[in-house]
């Protein structure tokens, strides 16, 4: 069995292959690696914000996320001001994303199609028809099995309801 981060260097390896040809260039020929020195350098970063950046910028070229929120996971993993996150997206998009643009304006519709996608997988894989098998969910919903009282009087007063409990229910012997 592989591990979590096997499956994902795995899943990174056929993201890859997938690939046009323009992108694995950009990946392949150091193209990725200059623009974050450059950036590192320019922008202030220390190793851990490079690593981290890098790992974006991998996931948008392996359009595995989007160009749109660039800025806001930026700011997020690098912990850094969000007009740092905009100027250093601005500068991986003139440095990097815009030598291949026409690809990315592709693959964002083919993005936001697969998002649409999974969100209606989601919708149609809900709970409802297990629901309930769920204890304590699905209160009030409409069930087979009749609802009780459970007010203390209610109970005691009603030995219809095949209440073990009751003298009309106990075997001869316990009478």
């Amino acid at each position: 069995m592989l591990s979590y981060s096997q499956l994902q260097e795995q899943r990174l390896v056929d993201q890859y292959k997938k690939l046009p040809p323009e992108l694995k260039e950009l990946i392949d020929f150091g193209s990725v690696d200059v623009v974050i020195k450059n950036a590192t350098r320019e922008f202030a970063l220390n190793e851990e914000q490079s690593v981290l950046l890098e790992n974006e910028v991998m996931l948008v070229l392996l359009l595995m996320l989007p160009i749109d929120g660039f800025a806001t996971r930026v700011r997020e993993a690098l912990e850094i001001e969000f007009h740092k996150a905009a100027e250093l997206e601005v500068y991986v998009k003139e440095n990097l994303f815009d030598l291949e643009a026409e690809i990315f304006e592709l693959t964002e519709a083919e993005f936001i199609k697969k998002q649409k996608e999974e969100t209606l997988q989601q919708k149609n894989t809900t709970l409802e028809p297990n629901i309930k098998n769920v204890h304590g969910y699905g209160a009030g919903l409409p069930t087979e099995e009749p609802a009780y009282s459970s007010k203390q009087e209610d109970v005691m007063s009603k030995p219809e309801r095949n209440n073990p409990h009751t003298d009309e229910n106990l075997p001869p012997w316990q009478k």
